[in-house]
């Protein structure tokens, strides 16, 4: 276990997590802003294998390099006894904190539609009862598509319609 326990030294652990959670973040706002501004389709996809190939990198620089007072320096280059990454790790902990913050917010900002309206408002008025139908509650089963090349499906198709009528009758 020296091996786990010079990771966590090295803040290896630390690094990795805080990627990922900045990675996550900037698919997340690439995702909400991207589509906005007309970026074709292919963006987002680079964005996303761009941050998976830098994922290992960003581990390994965390391996190979340590944060000091005097600068970034190579991790053999300091002393144990002068080392700060404990510092350093408190640090990260810190972005970490702020990071999963800042994606709680994307979140609820990409689930919440203020303002979010109903298409049939004053188009459908439901406090009167339609004349022909019941007061019952219904619900419209339209024909699935057969999206196959093969159009000797379409009996496939139909047959789940079918079922799916059968079933909602009951």
């Amino acid at each position: 276990m020296p091996f786990i326990r010079e990771l966590k030294r090295r803040n290896v652990f630390r690094a990795g997590i805080a990627y990922l959670v900045v990675a996550w973040l900037v698919i997340q706002v690439a995702d909400l802003v991207l589509p906005t501004l007309g970026a074709p389709a292919w963006v987002p996809r680079t964005t996303t294998f761009i941050l998976i190939l830098g994922f290992p990198i960003a581990l390994v620089l965390a391996w190979a390099y340590e944060v000091t007072p005097q600068g970034i320096k190579k991790t053999r280059n300091v002393p144990l006894e002068q080392s700060i990454s404990r510092l350093t790790g408190q640090k990260f902990n810190y972005a970490i904190i702020a990071a999963l913050a800042v994606a709680l917010l994307v979140v609820i900002i990409d689930d919440y539609k203020p303002g979010e309206v109903d298409p049939l408002d004053g188009i459908v008025d439901v406090s009167q009862p339609v004349p022909g139908f019941s007061d019952r509650a219904a619900i419209a089963v339209l024909p699935f598509l057969n999206l196959s090349d093969d159009p000797d499906q379409e009996y496939f198709a139909d047959g789940i319609t079918e079922d799916l009528i059968t079933a909602l009758q009951s």
